[in-house]
């Protein structure tokens, strides 16, 4: 029971790892904590293995600890794990996904980050947020006050809803 592809899927507290063996049948599906799924990896699967995870920021983290330690680490984006998921979405099945996803060849990969390239993308992300937020903001209040100017103007006056104009014969 070798296990040559393993599919991690990285959530917040636990991480969801399926692994398949030579003939692509799964042979270990495992939810694993944050704090020991690096020993439970490096126990039950070989160095030189494929590792497949989706790519996040954390994911390049991980994928830096696992090359570390003789792993072939795989980053696909996640709109090419979509589509090899079977049912609904869940940590399992996206794990299941991923494994599937990666062993496709032609998919494409995302390639690892150093730390340096994150952190100068971390410093750019930001600003470029910020800019585009500050400008959708005016650009929805100065749409909101032309509507609201052009409401006011269509709107008869108050005195004509209150006393409607009547012919005087």
């Amino acid at each position: 029971m070798e296990i040559i592809r393993v599919g991690v899927d990285l959530a917040k507290n636990v991480y969801q790892v399926h692994g398949v063996d030579r003939k692509d049948r799964p042979v270990w599906r495992r939810q694993l904590s944050r704090q020991n799924w690096l020993a439970a990896i490096v126990k039950k699967v070989e160095p030189g293995s494929e590792i497949g995870i989706e790519a996040c920021a954390g994911a390049h983290h991980r994928a830096r600890e696992l090359q570390a330690r003789g792993y072939v680490v795989k980053l696909i984006a996640p709109q090419f794990v979509k589509p090899y998921v079977k049912i609904n979405k869940s940590n399992c099945n996206d794990a299941e996904a991923i494994c599937e996803a990666m062993s496709r060849p032609t998919m494409r990969f995302v390639s690892i980050k150093r730390v340096e390239q994150q952190d100068i993308q971390a410093m750019q992300f930001p600003v470029v947020v910020y800019d585009d937020n500050l400008k959708r903001l005016f650009r929805e209040e100065a749409q909101w006050i032309a509507a609201k100017t052009e409401e006011i103007s269509n709107a008869p006056s108050a005195t004509k809803r209150i006393w409607p104009e009547r012919s005087i014969r």
